[in-house]
Parts: structure tokens; sequence; C-alpha cells
């Protein structure tokens, strides 16, 4: 069997801050759910494919069996709002921990003083990072192509849960500054398949790629902020 590429300096010569050890606790149950949510949607879609039903009919006597009030009877529909939340949740696990993680690091490190405003408006955690930190620690976090992926999927996730022009737009504002160097990296180094995708055309791949860039990103914040 060929060796993986190995991943280029994304490490850490601390331990690791005990909010990063609860990511990756919380981040492999999630994983465990939501890849059998994706394992129960694709043995779905071949089961009505195998019984020549259409999805209408074969979801329909599915609810009626188990007497659950019907969703939706397109699959398509449900693949759509599945992968946003995929986004949502992953994301959500992810800023809690480093919410979590700055508090540590202003304990440890008797920072008094952290700024989580600028000119009356909240910073992002990720932000927050980068307005606090030294500069040479900052262009390294911000240097790192899972940086601007994890951005991208920051903006997706306010898209998804507070629909306006406004939020769409910024969302794929920030999908188009992914470079063309990023997708290579994620595909070499992250297996990324066909991700990232565009808000409009999400696939379970961007949920893979998204987990597995917070675990190899949080190596570098790591070394940062432990």
């Amino acid at each position: 069997m060929s060796k993986l590429p190995p991943f280029p300096g994304y490490v850490t010569s601390k331990q690791f801050l005990p909010s990063f050890q609860t990511l990756f606790k919380d981040l492999g149950d999630q994983d465990a759910c939501i890849q059998l949510q994706e394992v129960s949607q694709r043995f779905l879609e071949d089961t009505a494919r195998n019984t020549r039903s259409s999805a209408d009919e074969f979801l329909k006597s599915l609810y009626q069996d188990f007497q659950v009030p019907h969703g939706t009877y397109h699959f398509s529909t449900m693949r759509s709002v599945a992968y946003h939340s995929f986004i949502i949740l992953t994301h959500a696990a992810f800023e809690a921990a480093l919410k979590e993680a700055i508090k540590q690091h202003c304990i440890l490190y008797r920072v008094e003083g952290w700024e989580k405003k600028v000119g009356g408006k909240d910073l992002a955690p990720m932000q927050q990072l980068e307005h606090n930190l030294s500069s040479s620690i900052k262009s390294r976090l911000v240097a790192a192509p899972e940086y601007r992926l994890i951005e991208y999927y920051r903006h997706l996730r306010i898209a998804s849960s507070h629909r306006t022009q406004e939020t769409s737009e910024k969302a794929v504002r920030a999908f188009s500054k992914i470079k063309e160097t990023d997708i290579l990296h994620f595909k070499k180094y992250l297996h990324a398949g066909d991700a990232p995708n565009a808000p409009a055309g999400l696939s379970f791949d961007d949920f893979k790629l998204f987990t597995r860039a917070i675990k190899y990103y949080s190596n570098l914040l790591n070394e940062a902020l432990a």
C-alpha cells in the first residue's frame, strides 16, 4: 500500500488545549452520525430505484408505515438541506471550540484587553485572532489554504441560517477567494474529492473536506494559542 503524502508543516509542538481535545471527540461523534445519514439517504434512493417506484410513492409509503409526518417526497430537496446543515453543525462545533481556546489562551498567558469588537461590531473568533495576535503568528494562520476554506464555510453557515441577499453575496465572495493553488492543496493532502463547491452546489465532499481541514488547521491554532 502506498503511503499518503505527508501533510506539510501542520504540526504543533505543544500539548493540545482542552478545547481542541473536546473538538476532536465531538467531530468524531458528529461524523459518525452524519455518515450514517448519508448512507441512509443513498440506501433509500437505491431501494426506490430497485422497486421501480417514484420517489414520491416510495417515501410516502415509508412515512405511513412508520407513522411519521412527511417532510418532503423529494430526495434532491433532502440532500440540499442536509448538506447545508452539515456545514452549519460542523462550523458550530469548530467555532465553539475556538472561542473556548481563546479563553484558555488568555488565562494561560494572562492576556488582558483581548478585543472582541471593532467599531462596535462583533468579531468572529477567527477575526479575533487576526486582530489580537502578533503579525508573525497572524500571517502564518492567514497564509494557510484552510483559512480561506474555513472563512468560506463560515459565511455559508451565516447565509444558510440568515437568508438575505447580503449574506448570500458574502458567501459567494468568500468562495471566490479560494485560490486554484488552495484547491490543489486540498486534493493532494485532504483528499477533497469534488469539494469545495459553490453555495448552490454543495455535496457530501464539502462536509468531508471541512472536517478534515479543521482537524489539520487545529494544529496551527494550537501552536498559536497554547
